[in-house]
């Protein structure tokens, strides 16, 4: 792996704030958050292994 652009994310869901329930808050999290943090994670772990270093593009 040479680059590692994290281009994910979405609404997952449109709702007024007080609408906003702990199911979809977690959703868009999980869809915006953590995929690119776990992704990333494993990313770092392929480039320490390869002694190389990891920039990483938030788009």
């Amino acid at each position: 792996m040479d680059v590692l652009i994290n281009n994910a994310g979405g609404l997952g869901g449109r709702k007024g704030l007080e609408s906003i329930d702990d199911a979809l808050f977690d959703h868009v999290m999980n869809l915006n958050a953590r995929s690119a943090l776990m992704v990333t994670k494993y990313a770092i772990l392929t480039y320490a292994n390869q002694q190389r270093n990891l920039v990483k593009l938030q788009v």
